[in-house]
């Protein structure tokens, strides 16, 4: 899928135009108003990649790993609720659309990969403008945690990784 175009908007676009974009094709797509819902969902993935400065960088330059990697199930790792997306900008003034929540996904639980043994579980949390993203990875004992905060509307983000145990 080309974010680009899903937004249609062009690869030079500044976050201002992207956040246009969506509030416009949101508003137009959300299900609760009699859109398509899977058109939704492209849009709201859209403006998460390409309104974080670190995830458009990734995109626009793909790690050569990165193809090798099996797709996801559900909803990708790191994404946030459509829904609770579209809550950020225009409240809760649609039926489906409800109070703050956070998405939870695990993988891994104690798996063996390459000799070690790896668990990672991705929570993500929307609180007015700022999106919380925190990793929990166990590996070979060693478990951290890497909590990132990024402002929605500036698109900077904050990143802090500690070692709870090892």
């Amino acid at each position: 899928m080309n974010y680009y175009e899903v937004l249609d908007v062009n690869k030079n676009s500044s976050l201002q135009d992207i956040k246009k974009q969506y509030k416009k094709l949101a508003l137009k797509h959300h299900p609760d108003r009699g859109g398509d819902p899977e058109q939704f969902k492209k849009i709201s993935e859209a403006y998460q990649i390409l309104s974080d400065p670190q995830k458009r960088g990734d995109y626009d330059n793909p790690s050569p790993f990165a193809r090798n990697m099996p797709p996801g199930r559900g909803h990708r790792p790191g994404f946030v609720d459509p829904d609770e997306l579209f809550k950020h900008f225009f409240g809760s003034g649609f039926g489906n659309v409800h109070g703050m929540r956070s998405t939870t996904v695990n993988f891994g639980n104690g798996m063996s990969r390459g000799g070690e043994v790896f668990q990672r579980s991705i929570s993500t949390t929307i609180r007015g403008n700022v999106k919380i993203e925190t990793v929990m990875e166990t590996k070979n004992g060693v478990r951290t945690e890497t909590t990132t905060q990024t402002d929605m509307k500036t698109g900077q983000s904050k990143r802090q990784v500690k070692q709870i145990s090892g």
